[in-house]
């Protein structure tokens, strides 16, 4: 009843006769039950209608007094004010059920301490980061939770945490702070952010502690700074070598000439003892020509000849001949493989990094009794292993030789460790020559990689891997070139016109095509395609074609082809990553492919564009 509704919506009293009700459902509604009057008062609180309660009188049309509606609507406000405080009840309880299901799925650390630094929640990601699961520590200090730990880095933590609430409390300040720790044997690295809360009369009421994890962040820029060491590192050997090959040129004609010119003194001296002078010059010119040869091995831009040799074997050999340049108060310990394992390398240089590598070892253990350990193994490197190596080979996956030599020595300090194969550097106090750099030239030489394990007070260990010998794979496995190559010939051999305007793409793309066993040509512009194509429009049996040329494009092209050749087949192919070039080469009647492109991409496409044209 609309009128009984807004009576009783406004905070009034409906007192009224069954008889007198105008509404005829509820007028009959309430006859159906033999009641002769009724009397609604609305349950209204703080200007809120949340009902009403009402009473009968099934005997008689009987008018209740004043005083009667007076204690009803007092009974109705009571009942209000009990309802009102049950719907703030289950909103509360809601609303701690919402927080709670909010805090829990935060993938942050979140964590609240009262006024005297207690403890009062944290939620599942604090307990899982800090290793608080099965420790009771709500109502406790982060202190006296510390001493319930039994990790050792973890207990320094919490110390730390402690003093920085302390810290809170006692400057009303936000406070900010890095920590980085260990956990299942990963570095963690979080960014710790303290917050004051404040009552209503501005006094520190408790402390928010929020942890965002910032390993990924910490990663990433470990690995630019990675990239941007070897970017360094490629551009001083280019630099280097440049400059390496243009003295070598020079100097060693300078050399030569000088050289001459002993010989000739030697023979026309007739005084033979002064013969000692010319042949002191002499090894002077043969050092600075052996100087010349290093420069250019560190650069890796020297050819030396290369066997199979079988790394046990070799290494046994340089072992009993250095065995005496060390020192005897050090110990060398070799770990050979058990069975043989091959390298393609020059003999010579594998005996000059083994020599360095455990002189190197020696002088950093010095006067003190100390250890050598030589192992010689074999390993699969995965990208992954190549990247975190610290002088990583170009990434080729594969199987590895490696050489460990590891000493008992100090360790290096970072800035000896970033520096330890640049030439002539030395912890002497001047340098004395190339060092290990002559180690890394002709690793890097090799397609070889180099890593370097240091820590301070528990020694050095250089890690060398080396590809292992093609002769000693075997043939276990087919090369996919070749066999790309193979099937390709067992197919029609295309002629194929590539149309592109960079000449390093239209050099790769004929060598790849070659390789698929096709007679590709080559021209830079569209203007040339179509002069081929015209004429001989039956000559080529598919055309390639760069969507981006200058003067003419690629969709232009096509479209001037169809007119001279309707039914050759035409690929597309472009570098920018706009899906409209790729829709309308389709609705022209065209392929297309986006670079860059794997072979196996290029061959699929070229396979599925020749079998349309037979279809």
């Amino acid at each position: 009843d609309s009128v009984i509704y807004q009576t009783l919506s406004r905070g009034n009293v409906f007192h009224k006769k069954v008889s007198e009700i105008s509404c005829v459902l509820t007028k009959k509604l309430l006859e159906s039950q033999d009641i002769k009057t009724i009397l609604l008062v609305p349950i209204y609180v703080r200007d809120e209608y949340l009902g009403f309660l009402g009473i009968d009188n099934t005997h008689n049309e009987k008018l209740w007094h004043e005083e009667e509606v007076s204690f009803l609507k007092t009974v109705a406000e009571m009942f209000g004010n009990f309802l009102l405080r049950q719907k703030r009840k289950e909103e509360l309880k809601e609303l701690s059920l919402r927080f709670e299901t909010l805090m829990e799925s935060m993938p942050i650390l979140i964590a609240f301490r009262d006024k005297e630094g207690k403890w009062i929640y944290a939620n599942l990601t604090t307990e899982k980061y800090l290793r608080l699961e099965g420790i009771d520590y709500i109502g406790k200090t982060t202190f006296e939770i510390s001493r319930f730990l039994k990790n050792q880095e973890l207990r320094e933590i919490f110390k730390k945490g402690a003093n920085s609430d302390k810290e809170v409390f006692g400057t009303g300040k936000t406070l900010e702070y890095p920590l980085h720790y260990k956990k299942d044997g990963k570095d963690l690295y979080l960014t710790i952010k303290k917050v004051p809360i404040f009552d209503e009369n501005k006094n520190i009421a408790g402390v928010l502690a929020v942890g965002v994890d910032i390993t990924k962040e910490k990663k990433r820029e470990k690995e630019r700074e990675n990239i941007q060491k070897r970017l360094m590192q490629k551009q001083k050997l280019e630099g280097m070598g440049l400059m390496a090959s243009g003295i070598a040129h020079d100097f060693n004609n300078i050399l030569t000439i000088i050289s001459g010119n002993i010989s000739i003194l030697k023979e026309l001296n007739k005084d033979r003892t002064k013969d000692k002078y010319l042949d002191k010059s002499q090894d002077a010119i043969n050092r600075a020509k052996a100087l010349i040869k290093n420069m250019l091995t560190y650069t890796g831009r020297t050819e030396t000849p290369r066997k199979n040799i079988e790394l046990n074997t070799e290494i046994d050999k340089i072992y009993n001949l250095i065995r005496a340049a060390i020192p005897v108060n050090i110990d060398i310990i070799m770990k050979y493989r058990e069975d043989s394992l091959y390298i393609n390398f020059d003999p010579s240089q594998l005996q000059q990094i083994i020599m360095n590598l455990l002189i190197n070892a020696g002088e950093a253990i010095g006067k003190n009794s100390g250890t050598i350990v030589v192992s010689i193994g074999k390993k699969t490197l995965m990208i992954e292993n190549i990247e975190k190596l610290t002088h990583p080979m170009e990434k080729v996956e594969g199987d590895y030789a490696f050489i460990e030599v590891k000493d008992t020595g100090p360790g290096m300090p970072q800035d000896i460790l970033d520096n330890v194969f640049d030439p002539f550097f030395s912890t002497k106090s001047s340098g004395r020559g190339l060092g290990l750099s002559i180690l890394f030239g002709i690793i890097r030489a090799h397609n070889g990689g180099i890593n370097v394990i240091t820590e301070k007070g528990k020694g050095t260990t250089f890690q060398i891997f080396i590809p292992i010998s093609e002769e000693q794979k075997g043939h276990k496995g087919e090369n996919k070139q070749l066999i790309s190559k193979e099937k390709s010939e067992e197919k029609k051999r295309l002629k194929i016109l590539v149309v592109d305007d960079e000449p390093w793409i239209r050099e790769v793309l004929s060598d790849v095509l070659s390789i698929m066993g096709h007679n590709p040509e080559t021209v830079e512009d569209g203007y040339k395609a179509l002069r081929k194509i015209r004429n001989d429009p039956r000559y080529f049996d598919l055309v390639i074609i760069d969507y981006s040329m200058p003067d003419i494009n690629g969709f232009e092209t096509f479209i001037k082809i169809r007119d001279i050749a309707p039914s050759l087949p035409v690929i597309l192919s472009s570098g920018f990553l706009d899906k409209g070039i790729a829709k309308d080469a389709k609705e022209l009647g065209a392929r297309f492919i986006s670079k860059p492109y794997k072979i196996e991409e290029l061959e699929k496409i070229i396979n599925e564009t020749m079998k349309d044209r037979l279809s």
